[in-house]
């Protein structure tokens, strides 16, 4: 496969990129729907409109299916599509090209450029923030914690995604615009910084509600950022810091953990269009699938007896032929009930903490960890197992728990470096397709222009 590699390279968040993410800060002042005001100044001079600001960054990641959140071009729908999880059934697709590997030119602009929108949009709050006289400090370190917070998401996303990228901390274009793609070890160095900060400024201070990330969103955030980064000690300790001392409870009954009311979730997004999720729209199945069905390697990955496969999967026949779908959301209208997106919960807590006991040979702690998620699944425990035979049963239960949620199995075979022997049997399968090429776009803008075009 042929694509622009940049060996020295300046990128370039392209005019388009950033025009698109200003007329995203048209509706950013008020909360739900957030009006059609271009952020400025004077909104940080209040606090209702600085926190309807912050607001409308989570309403704009859930108005509609084409965000990276949820729906059709999400990170869910689109990394589930490259791993293993979704069937495709739209031939000659962008989406096809995601589940065959084969993505050239500007395949992943619409996930690049939301993504760094929402960047963008959470610079203008940290820097609108900042230039403010008339914010209590408690409302100042609210919203510069959730900001940060949002960048640091983004950003872990981004780099797991396409590698090597621009950290973006402004909204100046100047800035922007000569902007060094820098390693991924730096990006998640940046990340981790970002992320501290966040959560010094998020804490003890909790919110009413789990839509806000407040100081165990960051703490959970932390925890990943490590685990993803080999820091096997922090992992552990970010992920007992919040599994021993939050308020935050493992959900016995799997029916509600996908809930507003889960015991167990950590941070969650509210739809604009009350009550149901995209991931529902787009996923769940009355017929013959025209675009997405789960993969029978998915199916056959459960073991017998697993809960979760009869709570979180369904089915429909259809001339005989039987499809499955995730059924994690089961709402897909206004009126049937309220769901809302959980993007953190308790249960990864507990899989990165058995991954960082097992890593540092902590085995019967990781097992506990792990009994703890395989008992609500109605399966037997795991006792005595070795190292490398525990670290498989960890991959095991991250695959059946965090299904379809998120791009988890996606990013679990780059980083464990499984991808290879996992997806080889994919016919056009090469092993530079663990990583989204940058579209054209943002590569034709590099003022540098030290780009060349190499097999690979």
């Amino acid at each position: 496969m042929k694509y622009l590699y940049m060996k020295k390279v300046v990128f370039l968040i392209s005019i388009a990129t950033i025009w698109v993410a200003t007329q995203a800060c048209e509706d950013f002042v008020t909360v739900d729907p957030p009006s059609t005001e271009i952020i400025g100044p004077a909104v940080f001079e209040d606090e209702a409109t600085a926190k309807a600001a912050m607001n409308g960054i989570y309403s704009r990641m859930m108005e509609n299916d084409l965000t990276f959140t949820s729906g059709i071009r999400s990170i869910t729908t689109l990394a589930g599509l490259s791993a293993d999880e979704f069937l495709n059934y739209e031939p000659g697709s962008t989406n096809e090209r995601f589940n065959t590997n084969a993505l050239t030119g500007n395949d992943a602009l619409i996930l690049w450029q939301s993504l760094y929108n929402t960047i963008y949009m959470s610079n203008a709050v940290i820097e609108g923030v900042n230039n403010s006289d008339n914010l209590n400090s408690s409302v100042s370190d609210q919203l510069l914690g959730e900001a940060l917070f949002v960048r640091t998401w983004i950003h872990l996303y981004l780099t797991n995604l396409f590698g090597d990228i621009p950290y973006v901390t402004t909204t100046d274009y100047r800035v922007n615009n000569i902007l060094s793609r820098l390693p991924r070890k730096e990006v998640m160095a940046n990340a981790i910084n970002d992320a501290n900060a966040a959560r010094m400024l998020l804490k003890d201070k909790n919110t009413d509600t789990k839509s806000r990330p407040n100081e165990w969103a960051a703490t959970a955030l932390l925890a990943r950022l490590y685990l993803y980064n080999e820091q096997w000690t922090e992992a552990e300790s970010m992920a007992s810091s919040l599994i021993d001392n939050s308020d935050i409870v493992f959900e016995s009954d799997l029916s509600a953990v996908f809930l507003p009311t889960s015991d167990e979730s950590i941070w969650h997004i509210k739809p604009v269009a009350t009550g149901f999720t995209f991931d529902a729209v787009t996923y769940i199945l009355n017929g013959i699938p025209s675009r997405l069905s789960l993969t029978n390697e998915l199916l056959d990955a459960f073991e017998l007896n697993d809960a979760r496969r009869n709570q979180w999967i369904a089915t429909v026949t259809v001339q005989g032929v039987t499809y499955a779908y995730p059924y994690k959301y089961k709402i897909k209208n206004v009126g049937m009930g309220s769901e809302y997106l959980i993007a953190l919960r308790l249960t990864e807590q507990f899989l990165i903490r058995a991954e960082a006991r097992a890593r540092q040979n902590k085995l019967a702690e990781a097992e506990n960890d792990l009994n703890k998620i395989r008992v609500r699944a109605n399966l037997t425990q795991l006792n005595g197992l070795s190292q490398a035979t525990l670290m498989d049963a960890i991959e095991q239960e991250r695959r059946t728990e965090l299904f379809c949620e998120w791009g988890h199995r996606w990013f679990d075979l780059i980083r464990l470096n499984r991808a290879n022997t996992v997806l080889a049997n994919k016919a056009d399968w090469q092993p530079n397709d663990i990583l989204y090429p940058v579209p054209d776009n943002e590569l034709k803008n590099n003022t540098n222009e030290n780009i060349s075009s190499i097999e690979v």
